[in-house]
């Protein structure tokens, strides 16, 4: 996998196969890269708040891809990782904030986990806010106030973390198909009930000139129990399409 140094998202990422790719991308892009090793597994988000260099709070999600393999686009907050491993990557978490005497607030990780191998490899970690309205995820699936959390960690504030209530909630990131005008969010009838909440982050007609990074809103779905949500959210691109003029 090559990744540049500097972007966002999935820019600049490029799976390659051999030394003639590489020197390819190099050659028409004079970013600088990281080179890692490409793995097989489900994805994973992992939300931790850090406190005197202390976990204190942890998120773990599964993740989906619609077109961009490389981009998010929809989650739930059914992790398919193992208690066992969750607890080994708590402890990846722990040691890397003593090691590095992280100050207290975020730390997000991006983890890939083969369950064949039964390993869980890290692919990003960063100390900034993950995007597509994920504090409400958090929020919504796990009755918790969040947003207070992270301001009492940054004003040096005592941090009191309750214990979570989980809820069964899916997040659908907006994506389309193809670049176009935006029309509107086709939806199905078995999931109109679910939807507790729908952003729209742009107007009708809006120019879609990159459909492949370019996200149009985001929708959150409540499901009864796990087994539904993990039913749904198999198909979910199915039920939810974005409709392109």
């Amino acid at each position: 996998m090559l990744k540049p140094k500097i972007g966002h998202g999935d820019k600049g990422i490029a799976k390659i196969e051999n030394e003639v790719e590489l020197k390819k991308i190099l050659k028409k892009n004079k970013k600088n890269f990281f080179l890692e090793e490409y793995k097989n597994g489900t994805h994973h988000g992992v939300f931790t708040l850090i406190c005197k260099q202390k976990l204190v709070f942890t998120f773990f999600d599964t993740e989906q891809r619609f077109i961009n393999p490389f981009t998010v686009s929809s989650t739930i907050n059914s992790c398919l990782i193992p208690q066992k491993i969750q607890k080994k990557i708590k402890n990846k978490i722990s040691s890397i904030a003593k090691k590095l005497k992280l100050a207290d607030g975020i730390l997000h990780l991006q983890i890939i986990y083969n369950s064949k191998e039964k390993k869980f490899y890290i692919v990003e970690i960063t100390r900034r806010m993950p995007g597509d309205n994920y504090l409400t995820f958090i929020k919504r699936s796990t009755n918790l106030p969040v947003e207070e959390y992270i301001y009492n960690l940054f004003l040096n504030k005592k941090l009191k973390i309750k214990k979570q209530h989980k809820k069964f909630i899916l997040r659908k990131v907006l994506m389309s198909s193809k670049n176009g005008r935006y029309r509107g969010v086709k939806i199905s009838r078995k999931i109109i009930n679910n939807i507790i909440e729908k952003k729209i982050f742009v107007k009708k007609n809006y120019k879609i000139n990159d459909f492949m990074q370019k996200r149009l809103g985001v929708i959150f779905l409540k499901f009864k129990n796990e087994k539904l949500m993990v039913s749904f959210a198999k198909n979910i691109d199915n039920h939810i399409n974005v409709i392109i003029k």
